[in-house]
């Protein structure tokens, strides 16, 4: 056997390890349905009393379909819209609260005075949203999860401020 078909041999072994560990890298909200334990990927779920305490991802990216979710839950959650005014009023996810990008350094703590609420942060095309999320993280708010562009958004928005 050459060279080349043994490594062509040892990346195919290797490829169930890579598509494992790709996968747990991702930050996804698991749902709150869901009880599983998968401790390679840095998160478990238990059930029964007495176990270890529930350890999971609070923080990430989320597609429009779960932050969708989330916002139909029932839970208490703020959609943090960060584009700028213009934007907002050319149309947004209702119930959004404003934040434009360039004032949040200034005004989170103003505006979202608890640093464990669950955020869902969104903008035009996910750009200024990723950033945002990623200060507000800095900033020490604990669940922040960012949802990307409202180009993306394939349910209802709202015109006007």
């Amino acid at each position: 056997m050459n060279n080349r078909e043994l490594l062509k041999k040892a990346l195919w072994a290797a490829m169930p390890f890579l598509v494992l560990m790709a996968g747990c890298s991702a930050k996804t909200a698991p749902s709150s349905s869901s009880s599983a334990h998968i401790p390679a990927c840095g998160w478990t779920e238990s059930s029964e009393e007495g176990d270890d305490p529930v350890e999971k991802d609070t923080s990430g990216k989320l597609s429009a379909q779960e932050a969708w979710e989330r916002m139909s839950s029932g839970d208490d959650v703020v959609v943090l819209d960060v584009r700028t005014p213009e934007e907002y009023a050319a149309g947004h996810i209702p119930g959004s609260m404003l934040i434009p990008d360039t004032e949040l350094a200034e005004k989170a703590e103003e505006f979202l005075p608890d640093k464990d609420a669950e955020i869902l942060v969104y903008c035009r095309s996910g750009r200024r949203s990723a950033a945002s999320a990623e200060l507000l993280a800095e900033l020490g708010y604990s669940s922040v999860w960012d949802f990307g562009g409202i180009l993306d958004w394939p349910y209802e928005i709202e015109k006007g401020e």
